[in-house]
C-alpha cells in the first residue's frame, strides 16, 4: 500500500463534480489519505506545444513501464509546490512529456511517498535540481519500487542530511544549540568542499540556503542571516527558500520599519524576497487576517508581487467578510435524510451549542471520510457540535443517506452545490478542496473560514481553546 504525501505528491485530484479517478493497476494498493484537491493553482500555467517557443520552459520526460501513475512537485512563483502528474493508462512502456514554466532560473523538483509493504513503512524522498543551463529533466519511474531510477541531477542525500539536522534541532528545543551548531557547520563544510571541487555555483548557493534556514532555527536574530538574504541575486525556486523566507519574516515582522522598506533603502531583489516571505507568512491559517499584521499587509500591497496578482494574493491573506458570510449562509437550503428542507437558522435551533464546526464532505472523498472517523474517536469539547454537510451530486443522494448512516454522523445534511445559492456560497467561501472545515459561533459569526483538519495536531487544541479563538 502506498500513501502519497500531499505536500509533495497528490496521487489524484478529485473534481467537485464528483468524477471518479482511475487508479493505475499496480501489484500493490494505492490509497490517498490527504485532501481531495480541486484547486487550480497559480504560478505554473498549462503550456501547450504551440506556446513553448514563446515561453522559457522546462521539459519533463518521464519513462513509465506499465499502467501506473506518479508525479513531481515543481515550485511556483510563490514557492509553493504545483503537482505535475504522469499517468500511463496502457500496459506498454511509454515516455510522457510535460512542460512547466521556468518561474526561476534554477528549480528544485521533489517526489515523496510512503510505502507500506509486509507491515513495514518505507519513506521515499527524491530531489532533483534543474539548473539554468538545462531545459530538460529525464527520469525513469520504477513502479515496482515506487521510485525514480538514479539520475545525475539527483541531490536527495544532500536534502536528507539537512532534513535530519532540522529534525534534531526541532526536537532539541534549544537545549544544545552550540552542539547542534557544530553539527550543522560540519554538514555545510562537507558539501561546500564537495561543490567547490566540482565548481557548481548553484549547488554552493543551495548549500548556503539550507545552512541559513537551519541556523535561524537555532539563533533567530543571527545578523548573518540578514546579510545572506540581502545578497541573494539569483533565487533558487524551492521549498527550502520558502521555509527560509517564511521564518525570516516570522522572526522579524514585529520589528520591521515598513516606512523605510522601499527601493531607496533596499535592493529590488531583497524587496522581492521579503514580499514572498510576507505572503507565505500572512496566508498561513494562524496569521490570515490578524489585525496585528495590518502594517505588513499594507506594505505587501505596495510590492510588485502583489500588483502582478492582486486578486489571488488578496483572497489568500484577507479573511472573508463576516456579514456577507452570514447572508450567504442564511440563503442556503439544507436537506436532512428525510429530504426535509432546513435553513441554517433552523439547524442551529435544533442542535443547541455555543460553537459549530461545519464539515463539508462527500461520499467519494476518502480524506473526508477519514476525517469523520477521526473526529468520532476524539474527546471533542461539549460546547461544539459538528454539522456534516454533504456536497454529493443529486443523483448520489441515496448513497449519501446510506453513507452518513454508516458513519453515524449525528447532525447531517445535504447541500445542492449546483443550486444558485449553493454555487454562490461555495464561490464566496472560495471552496477549493474538501474536506473543508468552517468554524462559527451560535450567532453564525465566522471564526475560521478554513479550520485545521482532524489529522493536524492544532485541530483539537484549537477547538478546546475555542473561547479564546477570535472571530473575524
Amino acid at each position: 500500500m502506498i500513501i502519497k504525501d500531499k505536500n509533495y505528491f497528490q496521487l489524484m485530484r478529485i473534481k467537485l463534480s464528483g468524477s471518479k479517478p482511475i487508479i493505475g493497476l499496480l501489484p500493490i494498493i494505492l490509497v490517498v489519505l490527504f485532501s481531495c484537491n480541486i484547486e487550480k493553482r497559480k504560478g505554473i500555467p498549462k503550456i501547450d506545444k504551440q506556446s513553448i517557443k514563446s515561453l522559457d520552459t522546462i521539459v519533463l520526460l518521464i519513462k513509465i513501464n506499465g499502467s501506473t501513475e506518479t508525479g513531481l512537485n515543481s515550485p511556483n512563483i510563490y514557492l509553493n509546490n504545483d503537482f505535475v502528474e504522469f499517468k500511463n493508462e496502457t500496459t506498454d512502456s511509454i515516455q510522457i512529456t510535460r512542460y512547466v514554466a521556468r518561474v526561476f532560473k534554477n528549480l528544485v523538483f521533489q517526489y515523496k511517498a510512503y510505502v507500506f509493504n509486509n507491515g513495514s513503512l518505507k519513506n521515499i524522498e527524491q530531489t532533483y535540481l534543474v539548473e539554468k543551463n538545462m531545459d530538460t529533466l529525464k527520469l525513469v519511474y520504477n513502479s515496482k519500487e515506487s521510485t525514480f531510477d538514479p539520475n545525475e541531477n539527483e541531490i536527495t542525500k544532500f536534502y536528507l542530511d539537512y532534513k535530519n539536522i532540522r529534525i534534531k534541532i526541532f526536537k532539541d528545543k534549544g537545549r544544545n544549540n552550540s552542539i547542534l551548531k557544530s553539527e550543522l557547520d560540519s554538514i555545510y563544510n562537507i558539501y561546500n568542499m564537495k561543490y567547490n571541487k566540482i565548481k557548481n555555483e548553484t549547488l554552493l548557493r543551495l548549500n548556503t540556503m539550507h545552512y541559513y534556514d537551519k541556523l535561524q532555527m537555532l539563533y533567530i536574530n543571527e545578523t548573518s542571516i540578514d546579510f545572506f538574504i540581502k545578497s541573494i541575486d539569483e533565487p533558487i525556486g524551492s521549498t527550502i527558500l520558502n521555509s527560509l523566507l517564511f521564518n525570516y519574516t516570522k522572526n522579524r515582522i514585529k520589528n520591521i520599519e515598513y516606512e523605510k522598506l522601499n527601493s531607496k533603502n533596499y535592493s529590488k531583489n531583497y524587496l522581492n524576497l521579503l514580499a514572498l516571505g510576507h505572503f507565505s507568512f500572512l496566508r498561513s491559517e494562524d496569521n490570515k487576517g490578524d489585525i496585528k499584521y495590518l502594517q505588513a499587509i499594507n506594505w505587501l500591497k505596495t510590492t510588485d508581487l502583489y500588483k502582478k496578482d492582486s486578486v489571488f494574493i488578496k483572497k489568500k491573506i484577507i479573511p472573508l467578510n463576516n456579514l456577507k458570510f452570514k447572508e450567504n449562509l442564511r440563503a442556503l437550503n439544507f436537506f436532512d435524510i428525510n429530504t426535509e428542507k432546513n435553513s441554517i437558522t433552523e439547524i442551529l435551533k435544533k442542535h443547541h451549542a455555543n460553537y459549530y464546526l461545519l464539515d463539508f464532505w462527500a461520499t467519494w472523498c476518502a480524506p473526508c471520510i477519514r476525517g469523520v472517523k477521526e473526529m468520532r474517536e476524539m474527546d471533542l469539547p461539549k460546547n461544539i457540535k459538528i454539522i456534516s454537510i454533504s456536497l454529493d451530486k443529486k443523483k448520489d443522494k441515496e448513497k449519501w443517506i446510506s453513507k452518513t448512516k454508516e458513519l453515524k454522523q449525528s447532525y447531517t445534511y445535504w447541500l445542492d452545490e449546483s443550486s444558485v445559492t449553493g454555487k454562490s456560497f461555495l464561490k464566496f467561501i472560495e471552496l477549493q478542496s474538501i474536506p473543508r472545515y468552517i468554524l462559527i459561533d451560535k450567532k453564525m459569526n465566522l471564526i475560521d473560514q478554513a479550520f485545521f483538519h482532524p489529522s493536524e495536531p492544532q485541530f483539537l487544541l484549537k477547538l478546546k481553546d475555542v473561547k479564546n479563538y477570535k472571530f473575524w
